[in-house]
């Protein structure tokens, strides 16, 4: 298990360190196959960079919280939703096919207490939770959050968790990080109203979610034989996994917004949508492409069967949207219906997926680089979205070039 603790690089002060192992109890042992999310977040933890692939959040802590209280606050988390008691054993080290969900067990807190509160607490609370993203989750054994409780001289304020993306994904991090903060205010949390996901599981495998898939795969087969398979098609090419050395780009614009609220209003059509068109068109332009192909993930979480479930629902839908047109509000018009459709088909069996663009690559003599990814977080809590998303009274538009990173993507 990766270590969070480490020293406080705003004082040089190293805080005392102590770790704390909390008991839980829910419901009964359970057993069944993985769901479809699951499946697909899985072969990418076994893939990809921990560092990638692993997802963390910051919860605030109220001012005279008791340590005891965080830890009861997050017992009652682990006992309540299913999916934070689940592992996922490997046969013989292979991939997982099964999720297994224990009645009871043990997770462990470290504490972080320092002599002084940070001056940026909330700035080093994320580098601690970022700092627990790296190492690999082990699927089979480890408890799937790394819980860090940050304190000034024993009283909290604030965890830091990084989570196995096999359990959850932002949604899910958004729902656990409401119900921390209501039992942390003594509210009484309302009933469970969406599926765990070993019931999820058996809604997949129903012949109305064999259904689903299917047809999900026939729209990714139609455009991977059809439309580009890279957008910016090098020699040396790239394959989805591999990871490229870009720069994040910070674009803050009142007159982009004020431009995007106008052309929402203009065309009939959410910001989302306008927003997805404008995208679409300058990625074709800058690759030289007639239609652009983009990855877009999706939430998966249309119905109320799935809205509130804790565990990983989100998959890619795929968008192949033909970029010529006579105007921009052609082709906003055109982004709706392509966007509705793409996420129609954005639940299916990943496995069968990559047999199938293996298949399509030896046909096509060329291979899907995933190389363009288009996500919007916009209806996601603004602490999720790691932003500063204070008002600003600066300049009219802002741009931030951050640091180098590396993506399993060309364009994120």
């Amino acid at each position: 298990m990766n270590s969070a603790a480490g020293k406080d690089t705003m004082h040089g002060n190293p805080p005392h360190t102590t770790t704390v192992t909390v008991a839980y109890a829910g419901g009964d042992e359970r057993r069944g196959p993985l769901t479809m999310g699951q499946a697909n977040m899985i072969r990418c933890i076994l893939r990809d960079d921990p560092t990638h692939i692993n997802i963390h959040d910051v919860w605030p802590v109220p001012k005279g919280t008791a340590p005891e209280a965080v830890r009861d606050a997050l017992r009652t988390l682990a006992g309540r939703h299913e999916g934070l008691r689940t592992t996922f054993p490997r046969p013989q080290g292979g991939t997982p096919v099964d999720q297994v969900v224990s009645a009871e067990g043990t997770f462990t807190v470290t504490v972080l207490d320092h002599a002084e509160l940070p001056a940026d607490p909330a700035g080093y609370a994320e580098s601690v939770a970022r700092a627990a993203r790296a190492g690999r989750f082990d699927l089979e054994r480890e408890f799937p959050l790394r819980i860090t409780l940050l304190t000034v001289a024993g009283e909290p304020f604030h965890v830091a968790l990084a989570f196995s993306h096999a359990v959850a994904d932002g949604s899910a991090m958004a729902i656990l990080r409401e119900e921390f903060a209501e039992l942390l205010a003594g509210k009484e949390l309302s009933g469970l109203t969406s599926l765990p996901p070993v019931d999820l599981a058996a809604v997949e495998a129903s012949p109305a979610g064999l259904r689903k898939s299917e047809a999900s795969l026939r729209y990714w087969e139609r455009i991977l034989r059809t439309g580009p398979q890279e957008m910016f098609a090098e020699p040396r090419g790239r394959r989805p996994g591999t990871d490229e050395e870009a720069r994040q780009l910070t674009l803050r614009s009142r007159r982009g917004s004020r431009a995007l609220a106008a052309a929402a209003r203009r065309t009939g059509h959410p910001e989302a949508t306008v927003l997805m068109a404008t995208w679409c068109a300058l990625v074709a332009h800058r690759a030289g492409q007639d239609s652009c192909v983009t990855a877009v993930p999706s939430a998966n979480r249309f119905h109320a069967r799935v809205a509130r479930s804790v565990t990983t629902t989100s998959q890619d839908a795929l968008l192949h949207l033909d970029v010529r047109v006579p105007a921009f509000d052609a082709l906003v018009a055109r982004t709706w219906g392509a966007v509705l459709n793409a996420y129609r088909h954005s639940q299916f069996d990943s496995v069968r997926l990559w047999e199938m663009i293996d298949r399509v690559t030896a046909e096509r003599g060329s291979h899907f680089g995933r190389d363009v990814v288009f996500n919007d977080v916009s209806a996601l809590p603004a602490p999720l979205l790691g932003a500063d998303t204070q008002e600003r009274d600066d300049a009219e538009q802002e741009l931030t070039w951050g640091p180098p990173q590396a993506l399993p993507t060309r364009l994120l």
